[in-house]
């Protein structure tokens, strides 16, 4: 009972193959006394929910979490318990956003001399024979939001239903990153339609403890050596201006290149460290069949069952317990690449795993390494004979859920997720009301999220201090203008209309100056906008997110995401303009945002305020056009997340640049 808080905990945890009473009075009072506490937290986020402290209703949560794994590695509860605990652990991330957001819903649509965003208007009787389509539009707008605001007034923390999973897509995974007020213990939470969840509790110290050794990344440690690099990378970028001389540059670019291997070390200790053998919780699964589980169970059960028999441990107790599907199905994930350390971390698991269920397991007897190097061995059989092609043509899409400790690490760039299909989400409710306003604002109910890529505008050096920037990409931006219809603003600020109307009025906006735009338009009129295009800020520090204590994060992305900006892409930190002209290039190209995918067009394309924001189903190629527009291909096979995230090695500084710029929202295809 001792080691209960030092020992990685799983939920499920187990499954019991003959149910004995317990005859332990220790662990029957300390099942009672955790179900005991449990209630009182159930009871005061009854409470909080609705206008609690932010912070008091994230450590209630957390702690009822917490409680519900240390009840599951005692064996109580069961699937109940886990769908609570990761539901819990997937909704808290961003507990103001949901709040202000009925709020924020209700000033998208008020008329009068608050919508400062519009031309006074006929009375409705005289307009409504002038766009009768447009109407309708904006009236499925409204009532979209009008559902989603109903459904964030009721509770959805305490008491509520397990979260539907229905409307997600097959590929699509959904990973909360959580830690602890004390920076000691790490949450994961994985959902995905048709899998049971899964939870991870992880101490963030587990392999200090092990060893009797200092932990080797103590969480507040990686977090002063990320801020760190990124203070002396805008140091360095800031003296670039003052340098001329060959000399010089060579000791800058080594600097600068150092940091860039800092910034990788970094991220692989972080997953070494903090994940382990967990990783796996963040890798696809679409090749772990039923079959591959089962060969993993008697792989692992032959492996542990002669481990125990050779110290003398009873086999029929041992057999009494078994390790639930959902956790071998994410350590069916690892292979024989995996390292030692990640080895040994999931040895320890199943050795912890039999003692929380009064197994008695003499570690000090045992041949860890001997039980290592045989489950490395079954790992490696079982890819080689279980490989199997992935099930779906879309690659598995995974969407993150990080709390406020969390959101300033680059996650997307650590080894296991470097490359993959990743981008960011305020909370796992956030992601189906999303899905909801896109299904409720569009006829087609199936299919990829799209835009039309001729709808779009840009925004290219409105601070005129970019001269290099505006070099780079005014070519082609001007021939796509006079290809595709394209229009934009090249060397002048724009105005907060010209911005607020290409958000609500295109289906893509591309941004190339100073921050995220913030100093052209206010959060305000960008969070009131009744639909929003999809956005790339390719500024310095558009995607970072405000440290707030111990309030939630705020910043320009989740403007962007209460505004209903399906895919926004900007910036963690700073980043020097070349390196990222090259990494944003690479993504546009990847994307097919080039003329050569576009038939030619005598005529722009206007502005419509008709057309939603982005349609779920793509749009139909083998259908006629209307004569003004050229035929729509289909520009790539890829999102604009797997754009991004396969273009970051595409850059010179493959961390310090390649690891800056980040996915918020859904994947989205262009058409």
């Amino acid at each position: 009972m001792s080691s209960l808080t030092d020992s990685t905990i799983a939920m499920p945890m187990s499954t019991l193959t003959r149910r004995t009473q317990d005859r332990h009075s220790t662990r029957r009072t300390v099942n009672t006394l955790l179900a005991k506490s449990a209630a009182a937290f159930q009871s005061a986020l009854e409470l909080m929910d609705q206008d609690g402290q932010v912070e008091d209703v994230r450590g209630a949560s957390m702690s009822l979490a917490l409680l519900h794994a240390f009840q599951t590695s005692l064996g109580e509860g069961g699937e109940g318990l886990t769908r609570a605990a990761a539901d819990l652990l997937a909704s808290t991330a961003s507990i103001t956003m949901r709040r202000e957001m009925v709020d924020i819903i209700e000033a998208k649509f008020i008329d009068g001399p608050l919508d400062d965003l519009k031309w006074p208007s006929l009375p409705p009787q005289a307009a409504a024979a002038d766009n009768e389509s447009d109407s309708d539009a904006d009236e499925a707008i409204r009532s979209a939001w009008t559902t989603i605001s109903n459904r964030l007034q009721s509770p959805r923390l305490a008491s509520s239903p397990p979260v539907d999973l229905s409307s997600l897509p097959h590929n699509w995974a959904v990973v909360s990153i959580s830690v602890a007020s004390d920076h000691s213990t790490m949450f994961l939470s994985r959902h995905q339609r048709d899998h049971p969840p899964l939870v991870l509790c992880l101490p963030l110290d587990r392999t200090g403890e092990r060893e009797s050794e200092e932990n080797e990344l103590p969480f507040q440690a990686a977090l002063d050596e990320l801020q760190e690099i990124v203070r002396e990378s805008d140091d360095q970028a800031q003296a670039a201006k003052h340098i001329s001389d060959s000399e010089a540059k060579q000791e800058w670019w080594a600097f600068r290149t150092a940091l860039d291997e800092r910034m990788g070390e970094l991220l692989a200790s972080m997953e070494k460290n903090w994940l382990g053998s967990f990783k796996s919780i963040l890798k696809p699964q679409s090749s772990v069949t039923p079959n591959r589980i089962q060969v993993l169970r008697r792989k692992m059960e032959k492996i542990f069952n002669e481990a125990l028999a050779g110290i003398g441990t009873d086999l029929r107790r041992v057999k009494t317990v078994r390790l639930d599907d959902a956790v071998l199905a994410c350590f069916a994930t690892l292979d024989g690449q995996t390292t030692d350390e990640e080895i040994e971390d999931l040895v320890y698991f199943v050795l912890d795993f039999y003692g929380f269920h009064g197994i008695p397991v003499a570690i000090a007897e045992l041949d860890i390494d001997q039980i290592g190097v045989d489950v490395k061995q079954a790992l490696h059989e079982i890819a080689i004979s279980h490989s199997t092609p992935p099930t779906s043509a879309q690659p598995e899409h995974l969407l993150l859920v990080l709390d406020k400790n969390v959101q300033g690490f680059p996650w997307e760039s650590i080894p296991v997720l470097r490359g993959l299909p990743v981008s960011r989400i305020p909370s796992l409710p956030f992601l189906l009301d999303h899905l909801e306003f896109a299904r409720l604002t569009s006829p087609e109910k199936a299919g990829l999220l799209s835009v039309n890529a001729r709808k779009v505008f840009y925004v290219l050096n409105p601070s005129g201090d970019l001269a290099r920037t505006q070099t780079h990409f005014e070519p082609w931006l001007e021939q796509m203008k006079a290809r595709a219809g394209w229009k934009g603003i090249v060397g002048r600020p724009p105005t907060d209309m010209e911005l607020a109307n290409a958000l609500r009025d295109c289906d893509l906006v591309l941004y190339f100056g100073h921050g995220g735009a913030e100093q052209y338009i206010r959060s305000k009129k960008v969070r009131v906008l009744p639909k929003c295009a999809t956005t790339m800020l390719w500024g310095c520090s558009s995607g970072h997110l405000k440290d707030q204590g111990d309030l939630d994060r705020t910043g320009t992305a989740w403007t962007y995401m209460m505004a209903g900006c399906p895919s926004l892409i900007a910036n963690l930190w700073d980043v020097t303009d070349r390196d990222i002209d090259r990494l944003s290039t690479e993504v546009h190209k990847k994307l097919g945002l080039d003329a050569s995918h576009l038939g030619s067009s005598s005529s722009s394309t206007g502005l419509s305020t008709a057309s939603s924001s982005f349609s779920l189903a793509p749009r139909r190629l083998g259908g006629k056009s209307a004569p003004s527009e050229p035929a729509l291909l289909p520009l790539s096979g890829l999102s604009t997340v797997q754009a991004l995230n396969s273009s970051r090695d595409d850059c010179r500084l493959k961390y310090l640049t390649g690891a800056a710029p980040v996915v918020y929202g859904l994947p989205v295809y262009m058409f």
